[in-house]
């Protein structure tokens, strides 16, 4: 039996014809999944007791589940939702990214088949960055006519933090759609000035000819913030909360504005999210003598695909605002594959970002952003840090504190699991059966 906990809206575009849907795109042949663009986590009821559960190929909607010794499955987007309903936090596996998983109960069988690629597909020396900028172009222009054909009377929320990415997404927007409002994020408090983010967000909100409304943050706020932040954005690590925190302040604005204006439908939430990961735009931060946010000494195009399989754990976007009512899209995950085709030469190249993004949108946006010098949204300034990273730091929220604040809110029985349960950037998943005699609390666990 198949108990579904499932409340994340999936949001894919199918075929050739790129039909937007946020509904279930159904239950399609392997080979039909491998076709879809966007996200969805999909539970299905087969014959003789069986359960089919998918999940897209990025890992974008999360896909957890747990299997009662009674031969029940309950599955959920949300590690929260299955523990207030008892299962046990080390009973609760998770459907991989780009996976395909068919259990048969009474059979005690588990198959788990793979239905999209899960490296990236390396680029060649002979790849044109016209070439690839063109086909990014054209997907983009795609995608941003069948939403606006299907969005274009819902409020459009952009969150725009002043850099290249989201500034790209805000002129597709611009272009459009018609009711578009820019959200920025930042930290506010007497004795900090406007942050570099926010001066750079609202001048290109003006230079586009949109609404802008800044989202001030003091301390109280951002610590206000971190336990939504650690619970729905679905991870402990400190890169992802301070990220979440960022998403999870928008996301409460967002939605205060929407209640008072009476908006019939839900707002529609666009971000720049996913492009730092498909271009390997990613470095370590150093702070107060401590560097935050390592990671593994690779070349860009391993480094590539690290932070693509990365995907498959942590919710700080579509977990955030979801739980808030809001949908929200990512537009750079409809454009996956020509970003896959860029070599790891390219990546590591000077400005590589901004040479690709003025290749894609330099009729769409001045070029004061597409030659800004990247700055982190969690300090704000690459002259004054200020915001999450400082703030959780003086706080005493730090790697460790986050950890047993994860097992606390979980209900984690050992902190130990939490290395069990997220390895190699995944979270853990069943491929087999675990041994008759392994429960917990009536659940099967391994």
């Amino acid at each position: 039996m198949l108990e579904s906990l499932l409340r994340v809206r999936n949001f894919c575009l199918t075929g050739d014809s790129l039909r937007p849907s946020v509904d279930r795109p159904g239950s399609p042949a392997l080979g039909a999944l491998a076709e879809l663009k966007g996200r969805f986590a999909l539970a299905v009821s087969g014959p003789e007791g069986g359960v089919t559960l998918v999940r897209d190929r990025l890992g974008l909607n999360k896909l957890f589940f747990a299997v009662h010794e009674s031969g029940r499955v309950l599955v959920a987007n949300y590690l929260i939702d299955l523990v207030r309903r008892g299962v046990p936090f080390e009973a609760i596996y998770s459907v991989p990214a780009g996976h395909s998983l068919e259990m048969n109960l009474e059979a005690r069988a588990v198959s788990l088949r793979r239905y999209a690629p899960g490296e990236p597909r390396p680029g060649t020396r002979d790849t044109e960055l016209e070439s690839v900028a063109r086909d990014i172009r054209e997907q983009l222009e795609i995608s941003f006519s069948q939403l606006a054909e299907r969005f274009g009377r819902r409020r459009l929320c952009v969150c725009l933090s002043g850099g290249i990415d989201s500034g790209v997404i805000a002129g597709f927007a611009r272009k459009y759609f018609r009711d578009v409002t820019a959200y920025t994020y930042g930290f506010a408090e007497p004795r900090h000035p406007k942050s570099e983010d926010a001066s750079y967000a609202e001048r290109l909100a003006d230079v586009l000819q949109i609404p802008f409304r800044f989202v001030p943050a003091s301390s109280e706020d951002v610590l206000a913030a971190v336990e939504d932040a650690v619970c729905h954005g679905q991870d402990w690590r400190d890169f992802n909360v301070h990220c979440a925190i960022v998403n999870e302040i928008l996301a409460r604005a967002i939605r205060r504005d929407a209640e008072r204006s009476g908006a019939e439908s839900p707002s529609l939430v666009l971000t720049g999210d996913l492009a730092n990961e498909f271009l390997a735009d990613y470095t370590a931060v150093s702070y107060n003598g401590e560097e935050y946010y390592r990671l593994p000494r690779l070349s860009p195009g391993d480094l590539r695909g690290v932070l693509i399989r990365g995907l498959d754990a942590g919710d700080r976007e579509v977990g955030i605002f979801n739980h808030h009512g809001l949908d929200v899209i990512q537009p750079y995950g409809l454009v996956v594959d020509p970003y896959l085709r860029l070599p790891g030469a390219f990546l590591g190249a000077a400005r590589a970002k901004q040479t690709l993004a003025r290749e894609i949108a330099g009729d769409l946006l001045p070029s004061f952003v597409l030659d800004r010098v990247k700055v982190r949204a969690q300090i704000g300034s690459a002259t004054e840090p200020a915001g999450i990273l400082p703030v959780l730091a003086a706080g005493g929220c730090d790697a460790g504190w986050l950890r047993k604040a994860f097992c606390r809110l979980f209900m984690v029985r050992e902190e130990a699991f939490l290395g069990r349960f997220i390895r190699t950037g995944r979270y853990r998943f069943m491929s087999r059966f675990p041994d008759g005699g392994s429960r917990i609390d009536g659940y099967v666990a391994g």
